[in-house]
Formats: structure tokens, C-alpha cells, sequence
């Protein structure tokens, strides 16, 4: 059954991406700089968001750890959103914790697209559900228990303890939320190697994700390809009933950083782009990063940001049962 993690203390937050593996430990004292690092990753290691070969990605990170010289073994993780399910389940608001946990996994068996033996489960308890007072309204967000036991046996080849299985666009969400104002809706790129995701946010919420594949061709070279998958992914974004027309775009990912896309995206796109740095967003110095390397790290610091001693939580965390 999956549990919301309260930490207190550092946290590794370590983003196993298609061509890199990131990480990012942030101290939580004041002035004390952020330690990261990134490993570039065979072809194929990773593939279709599932890790293909544990081996390799294991050694990345024990490099990238070691190159950061970090101080934890403790590490949280990402799965890719396009992996998981989500629900709003309702439950007799007089039931107890152990109840509810019983009575939520039941109702996420009989509505998710997992089997029994598949499902990896978390669940936060919202509020009085609107239509009936007397139950209580319940977030679940499940997916594939073989998606999460993946990446957490790639962090023990690594030499880390998993302590925490987060969500990609949770991790986003969570450094967005410190440039936007309340009630702003913020659209999120996060230009990968493989693909470009987009989100809108508002708040801590999600309001629309979704991702389209890169060509292989484009290599990272490819900016003609990207500006009109992002033309793309805000038209769909701005005709979701739920998710606002966002007032500008966040570029995030290892394509962000390509010199003038900002300019030239925002000159295509017709709104306010700037490129994502999440340590210049949390006000922090980087050890071993240059300016330009930061936006590839942005779902590592996103992961990171779940240590208590860093940030309050407010989103959920994965576990397989």
C-alpha cells in the first residue's frame, strides 16, 4: 500500500531520464549550496519510459553521486506521468485510517487499468465530498508495480535507498508554483531527449499533462521540430474545459537550454517564455552546475523538494505494496 512519506532531512531527488540520469541533494541550510550532477546514459538503457537495462543506469548513478560527492543514501524517484492512473474515489467519511486504506484499495482494484498483483497505490484524503456529507472524497493515484520496482532497484545498484516514489509532473509543479502567483495558470515544457511535455499548472494543481514523442532525427538540434510540438500542446491545453489559456511557458529539460529558444519561442508562440533555473527559482547557488546544465535538472530538484526539511508536502508519493 502506498504512504505519504514525511521526511525530515535530505533527500537525493535522482530523475532517471531517456538520455541522462540527474540528481540534486538540496541541504536545507541556509546558504548552503545545492550538490548535482548528471550522467549521460547508454542508447536503449532507458526506452519508452520503462528502464531497460538496470545494470547501466545503476552505475550512472553511483557516478553521479560520487561526482557530487552527496551525503545521503536516501533517494526519491520519478515515474513518468503518462504511467500512472488517477481517480477520486469516495468513502464513508466515518470510517477509520485503516478502514479507508482497506476501502481504497478496493474501490482502485475495480476502477484503475491495473490488475491485483500489478498495482502500486497512494491516496490522499481531499474533503467532505461535495454531494453527500457524509463521505469523504479521496485522490488515488496508482500505476505499475513493475514501473516503480524498476527504478528502485536502479537506485540500490546505484548504492542509494529508495525512500520515495514521486510523480514527473508533481515534481514541475513544484518549482513552477514558486515563480507563479496565486491563481496564475503556468504552462510547463520539459524538452527531453525523447519527447516534449507540457503542462499547465495552477497553484498545486495539475490542470492538463501530456507529452508527444521527438522524431529521432531531432538530436537535441532539432528547435524547427520543438516550437511546433509546443504550438501544439498549448492549443490543446487552452481547449481543455478545465485547464485556462496560460499567461506564459516555463521551458524545463535538457532542450531548454539551447541558446535564444526562449526568444525565438516566444516570437512563435505569442506569450512570455522564460527557461525554467530551479535553483535561481528557490533562490540557491548550484556547487557543480553551470546556469546552462540547470533546467535539465529541474525533476531532480522538483524530487528533492519533497525532504520535510526543505518543503512541506502537498503532493503523493508511490510505493509498491
Amino acid at each position: 500500500m502506498g504512504l505519504f512519506t514525511r521526511n525530515a532531512g535530505s533527500l537525493l531527488g535522482v530523475d532517471i531520464g531517456t538520455a541522462a540520469v540527474k540528481l540534486v541533494q538540496l541541504d536545507g541550510r541556509k546558504g548552503q549550496p545545492p550538490a548535482c550532477a548528471s550522467e549521460t546514459l547508454p542508447p536503449n538503457a532507458v526506452a519508452g519510459g520503462n528502464v531497460s537495462d538496470l545494470s547501466a543506469v545503476g552505475e550512472a548513478i553511483a557516478r553521479a553521486v560520487k561526482r557530487a560527492n552527496c551525503n545521503t543514501k536516501r533517494a526519491a524517484v520519478a515515474v513518468p506521468a503518462a504511467a500512472v492512473a488517477t481517480r477520486t474515489v469516495s468513502v464513508d467519511a466515518a470510517l477509520t485510517d485503516a478502514e479507508i486504506e482497506v476501502e481504497v484499495a478496493l474501490e482502485a482494484r475495480a476502477q484503475l487499468p491495473f490488475g491485483d498483483d500489478e498495482l502500486a497505490l497512494d491516496f490522499e484524503v481531499l474533503q467532505l465530498s461535495a454531494a453527500d456529507p457524509a463521505r469523504l472524497d479521496v485522490a488515488v493515484t496508482a500505476c505499475r508495480r513493475s514501473t516503480v520496482r524498476e527504478r528502485e532497484t536502479a537506485l540500490r545498484r546505484g548504492g542509494l535507498r529508495p525512500v520515495l516514489v514521486d510523480v514527473d509532473s508533481l515534481c514541475l509543479l513544484r518549482l513552477a508554483a514558486r515563480t507563479a502567483t496565486p491563481g496564475e495558470t503556468v504552462a510547463v515544457a520539459d524538452i527531453g531527449a525523447a519527447s516534449v511535455k507540457l503542462l499547465a499548472v495552477r497553484d498545486d494543481a495539475v490542470l492538463f499533462a501530456r507529452a508527444e514523442p521527438l522524431p529521432s532525427t531531432a538530436n537535441g538540434a532539432g528547435e524547427a521540430l520543438v516550437l511546433p510540438l509546443l504550438e501544439r500542446l498549448l492549443r490543446l491545453s487552452s481547449a481543455t474545459a478545465e485547464a485556462a489559456v496560460a499567461g506564459r511557458l516555463l521551458l524545463a529539460g535538457g532542450g531548454a537550454a539551447a541558446s535564444g529558444l526562449a526568444t525565438r519561442a516566444e516570437g512563435a508562440l505569442g506569450l512570455p517564455v522564460a527557461v525554467l533555473r530551479p535553483f535561481s527559482a528557490l533562490g540557491l547557488e548550484p556547487a557543480t552546475a553551470t546556469p546552462e546544465d540547470s533546467p535539465a535538472l529541474a525533476t531532480a530538484c522538483g524530487l528533492a523538494l519533497r525532504a520535510g526539511a526543505v518543503l512541506p508536502e502537498s503532493s503523493t508519493a508511490l510505493a509498491a505494496a
